[in-house]
């Protein structure tokens, strides 16, 4: 009998068991900071990471050290471990990071309430489900297995953090007192990442980055009458429009000529061969369902070419979504609704954009390059005011040398092999994932593996009925139990 074989039955045991703590779990509502100014007066946060401390205690798992709870006043609380090694000597030693904190609940909750978690069919629904909240259970699965049945460990930190949905701000914080106990780290393993598929499981290899701000543009004092003074006041929404038509979008047919699309040349990189090799490998395996995710209907005509059958050029439209720039108008300022519009010429116009950037693009260059682009030689000499900036860089985690190894891949493949009968599989994410930036920075040259068993086949990870499969759950638990057990196969 393979530990593939061993392990599972004991996972599934254990996934059983813990459902209902998952429920409690899922039921809180943990927002985020950005979303909740009040985080540290309610106590949302802290009691759910002070639940999760005592469930683990609950849990009596003898090779489980220094669990503690990292918290001072200011700081978003993290919650953290450490497990000992199944040999004294073991110096190898993995980092296992994921957070509890969420954003707020999205529409279109059919299955359940988001504050009142359910499992039905096999699946469990609930806000942060598939994002996040699966981590610790998959961990604590793992180190139950691996007692069970003496399987090798290395050392083990875990650090749960809970200001991740408002940009890891914290991470570092927390993160060196976990380093203070657990001081050398050989693997960081971070367990929260999406796939759009439920045969297969992945991992990530870039994310993008983004520059969001504001732009007000002045033309006058007061609102004034559109018949009287149209074509001699210059209207700020033209000026705007003026701006990004010339001088940011660039509109072009693409290479077979049959669609359009908009570059955005500050901000545009070259995709190299190696890359869209990669992403055709892919789109081959699961296009379909990649598409399901990042398009609607009618994407074809907007973001890339057709092939001569007419199906969706995934290719095209992939690449776009990952690995090429974009901008979004977000939202406007003192807007009138059509109802209510007059005869009256605004005298400003205030709106928020937001790129997203190739995740080697430098961000704070590339920030000063399209804030020139707004404020040299305004049309008609209009103020024009950039507020607000907020910017983060995207990683590449080959460029920054924090890639996972093929002995790592080829490890972890065993098992999928087994169980799926397919390799794990590489994809690149379209936002940013701001605790990427602090732990390439921390770890310089130490593999990162963003994992998980999320996926988002059944539907919108940030919106209505959000669920996690439990099998998923299970299967990629003792996957992961089995690659982490036989990490002599592959570490440096």
């Amino acid at each position: 009998m393979s530990d593939l074989q061993k392990v599972l039955p004991i996972i599934g045991e254990f996934v059983q068991d813990c459902t209902q703590t998952f429920l409690q779990f899922a039921a809180m509502k943990n927002l985020s900071p950005k979303y909740n100014k009040n985080w540290e007066s309610d106590g949302e946060l802290l009691s759910c990471l002070n639940s999760m401390k005592d469930y683990i205690s609950s849990q009596n798992i003898s090779s489980i050290k220094n669990l503690q709870i990292f918290q001072e006043n200011g700081v978003t609380p993290s919650l953290f471990f450490s497990v000992s090694p199944s040999s004294r000597t073991e110096t190898y030693t993995i980092l296992f990071y994921s957070h509890i904190d969420k954003i707020p609940f999205g529409e279109g909750w059919t299955k359940c309430d988001p504050n009142n978690p359910r499992v039905i069919d096999s699946y469990l629904y609930g806000r942060g489900v598939t994002t996040s909240l699966y981590a610790i259970f998959t961990i604590l699965g793992m180190l139950k297995a691996m007692e069970d049945l003496s399987l090798p460990r290395p050392n083990m930190a875990v650090l749960i953090e809970s200001s991740f949905e408002s940009g890891s701000y914290d991470l570092l914080t927390n993160l060196n007192k976990a380093l203070n106990i657990v001081p050398t780290i050989s693997q960081v393993v971070c367990l929260d990442t999406w796939g759009p598929t439920n045969n297969h499981f992945h991992y990530m290899k870039s994310t993008r980055g983004y520059i969001s701000f504001d732009v007000k543009i002045t033309t006058g004092l007061k609102s004034v009458h559109s018949g009287s003074f149209g074509g001699l006041i210059p209207d700020p929404m033209m000026i705007f429009n003026n701006i990004l038509s010339n001088k940011i979008e660039k509109i072009e047919k693409s290479e077979d000529g049959k669609a359009t699309n908009i570059k955005i040349p500050t901000l545009e990189v070259d995709i190299t061969d190696k890359q869209k090799t990669e992403c055709q490998e892919i789109c081959n395996n699961c296009g379909f369902e990649l598409m399901a995710i990042m398009s609607y209907e009618g994407i074809s005509q907007l973001i890339g070419s057709k092939n001569e059958d007419e199906d969706e050029d995934f290719l095209t439209a992939y690449i776009n979504g990952v690995l090429r720039p974009s901008y979004s108008i977000l939202g406007f300022e003192d807007m009138p609704s059509i109802e209510n519009a007059s005869g009256s010429l605004k005298p400003y116009l205030y709106t928020r954009l937001c790129f997203r950037t190739p995740p080697n693009v430098d961000v704070n260059t590339a920030y000063e390059n399209l804030k020139k682009l707004f404020l040299e030689n305004p049309p008609f000499g209009a103020k024009i005011e950039i507020l607000n900036e907020d910017f983060n860089s995207g990683i590449d985690l080959e460029e920054s040398n924090n890639n996972i190894t093929e002995k790592m891949i080829s490890t972890f493949n065993v098992y999928c092999q087994e169980r799926y009968d397919r390799d794990i599989q590489a994809l690149r994410m379209s936002r940013d994932l701001p605790c990427l930036n602090y732990l390439t920075a921390k770890f310089k040259n130490i593999p990162i593996f963003v994992t998980g068993a999320g996926n988002t086949f059944t539907g919108n990870a940030r919106d209505g009925n959000e669920c996690i499969q439990l099998i998923r759950l299970i299967n990629f638990s003792a996957i992961l139990t089995c690659y982490i057990s036989n990490y002599s196969n592959y570490k440096q």
